[in-house]
């Protein structure tokens, strides 16, 4: 299950990639009604965005937490915590959390 996960965050930033775009908004995917665990998809983005930090400028999590259902916010903020970019501090990794 988390390997498809990893394959299709790799498809979704390859092809930012490819399109160009340097400044990305991306959501916690999978993590609703998919039901994959917010902990370890935060782990796959931030593995995956690492090494192709060069290609973006700025990556933004818009992530809405309605108050009830699991809390997919928190473990992106955990695992982001302190993270710039790969590449000593160029980039940049800014969260955008909608409660």
């Amino acid at each position: 299950m988390l390997d498809d996960m990893r394959c299709r965050i790799i498809a979704q930033l390859v092809t930012l990639i490819d399109a160009g775009v340097r400044h990305v908004i991306l959501s916690a995917f999978g993590c609703g009604a998919f039901r994959n665990p917010a902990d370890n998809v935060a782990v796959i983005y931030r593995e995956e965005i690492e090494k192709r930090a060069t290609h973006f400028d700025v990556v933004a999590f818009a992530i809405f937490h309605a108050g009830y259902g699991p809390d997919n916010c928190t473990p992106f903020q955990r695992v982001f915590e302190g993270f710039n970019g790969g590449d000593g501090g160029r980039r940049n990794i800014d969260f955008n959390l909608i409660t």
